[in-house]
């Protein structure tokens, strides 16, 4: 049910109530006395009943709009993210996301794993060393332990 059927039921069910408390001053046996305050306590009752679906319904439409913003924030921070990073080629065949040239965020010179970097995430390659009787550099991701071989050590890389 919707929010607004809910609460015209409720109200319904209320207003319901407010008449059968009038004929129950206006009743003249005890039959029609316990009658109209069984009705009365039964539209109580579905009142209440109605209502508090209705502030369920309500409090899950809250929790859904929260979890929503959330996620456009994280979205608009990536976004902020991605726009700092470029897609580059090291060479055989390998790429990596690295810092747009003239960047101001203070971070030193590194690499991201480019599959990582699609996935939403940010993961520095660490340097392994050189590849055994190759002049290949060779970096992991310590995220999703793939590795790439580059003809040149990146730019941060000392040795």
């Amino acid at each position: 049910m919707e929010d607004a059927d809910d609460l015209a039921t409720a109200l319904s069910a209320i207003k319901r109530a407010g008449e059968l408390t009038k004929s129950l001053t206006q009743a003249t046996s005890i039959e029609e006395v316990r009658n109209h305050a069984f009705d009365l306590q039964r539209q109580i009752l579905s009142g209440q009943e109605l209502l508090l679906a209705a502030i369920q319904h309500q409090a899950e439409r809250l929790d859904r709009t929260h979890k929503l913003e959330e996620r456009l924030a994280q979205v608009g921070e990536w976004t902020a993210t991605k726009s700092r990073y470029r897609l580059k080629n090291v060479g055989l065949g390998a790429f990596i996301y690295a810092p747009e040239p003239g960047g101001t965020t203070g971070e030193p010179e590194h690499w991201l794993c480019a599959r990582c970097f699609d996935n939403r995430q940010r993961s520095v390659l660490q340097y392994k060393g050189r590849a055994p009787y190759k002049q290949e550099h060779l970096y992991g991701c310590p995220n999703c332990n793939s590795t790439i071989r580059a003809p040149f050590a990146s730019p941060g890389e000392q040795g």
